[in-house]
């Protein structure tokens, strides 16, 4: 497949001083499903995936091809995307749950209404939180981890390192203690009003050591 060959901005916005890129604007004159865009994610073999308010894009570097509710696609409100070990594009309802895209058909997972954390695979599992409880999809069944934290005041997301599962909730950090299958906190925020948007685009391991962001554009560790 041609390797894409330039960067996509879609509705971006730079604080303070920088510098000018040359952009090329894709809309739906040019295939994209439509204009408002909510996530972009590109996967392991070089497509860009768009999540748009219309239905779910896939770019090649020259052309779309989209999904809509008639291929399958249970919502068009999408809050994320990602892939597995296995090439499989998932992606996550506001508040419904998951469908997952293997190249050939959707396999839709929805549930009764709750807070949903992404979707993420970690140690060859495909895991996810509902309210204050782990579960993963296994062989497209759903399963309890036996694993559950305290209530996360708002939602949590998840992300990974390889190592550790890490949970981030609107006043904490917690970390999975497989051994155990339990849910141990980490570091908890001095005032949850402080948090803007602690998840997992803005929290990476590094050394054993976790990073995030969120207060205010400060970086901090635990």
């Amino acid at each position: 497949m041609k390797l894409l060959k330039y960067f996509i901005f879609l509705s971006v916005s730079f604080l303070g001083q920088a510098q000018h890129y040359s952009t090329i604007e894709y809309s739906v004159r040019e295939g994209l499903a439509q204009m408002q865009v909510i996530r972009v994610f590109e996967d392991s073999r070089g497509y860009i995936w768009s999540a748009t308010k219309g239905g779910l894009s896939k770019f090649d570097g020259e052309k779309f091809e989209n999904f809509y509710r008639k291929d399958s696609l249970k919502f068009l409100k999408i809050d994320d995307i990602t892939e597995d070990s296995k090439k499989n594009i998932w992606v996550q309802y506001t508040f419904r749950g998951y469908t997952k895209f293997d190249g050939k058909s959707f396999t839709n997972f929805i549930f009764s209404q709750a807070n949903y954390s992404n979707i993420i695979e970690h140690k060859g599992r495909m895991l996810f939180m509902r309210n204050d409880s782990l579960y993963n999809l296994t062989n497209n069944k759903i399963v309890f981890d036996g694993s559950t934290c305290k209530p996360a005041y708002g939602g949590t997301s998840l992300c990974t390192d390889n190592n550790y599962l890490y949970l981030i909730s609107n006043h904490s950090i917690y970390f999975l203690d497989e051994k155990n299958k339990k849910i141990k906190q980490l570091f908890e925020f001095s005032n949850s009003n402080q948090v803007e948007r602690i998840n997992k685009y803005y929290l990476v391991s590094l050394s054993k050591k976790v990073f995030f962001t969120g207060f205010s554009n400060q970086l901090r560790k635990c």
